[in-house]
């Protein structure tokens, strides 16, 4: 699976290890560049442009705040309750 997070670029061992004892398997992972960056929206946005540009087809796009889907790049999104803030 590929992921694309708003984590920091420095916690790029500890997302995959949490990942992975989650069950996934952990294909790619894009994450915030360092230093001043754009908004979340931007860098997911960044994160699905790259992972086409790699040669995939982003057939779904899972996520629990509307700034997961913004810009496209993915075939379907599935909108995930997000519990008033509490899983970001």
């Amino acid at each position: 699976m590929l992921f694309a997070s708003y984590r920091s670029a420095d916690s790029h061992d500890s997302t995959t290890e949490q990942l992975t004892s989650a069950g996934y398997t952990v294909d790619g992972l894009c994450l915030k560049p360092e230093g001043d960056s754009p908004g979340k929206a931007e860098v997911k946005l960044g994160c699905r442009k790259k992972y086409e540009a790699e040669g995939y087809t982003l057939i779904a796009n899972v996520g629990n705040r509307s700034t997961d889907f913004e810009g496209g790049h993915y075939e379907k999104g599935f909108k995930l309750p997000d519990y008033n803030g509490e899983l970001s």
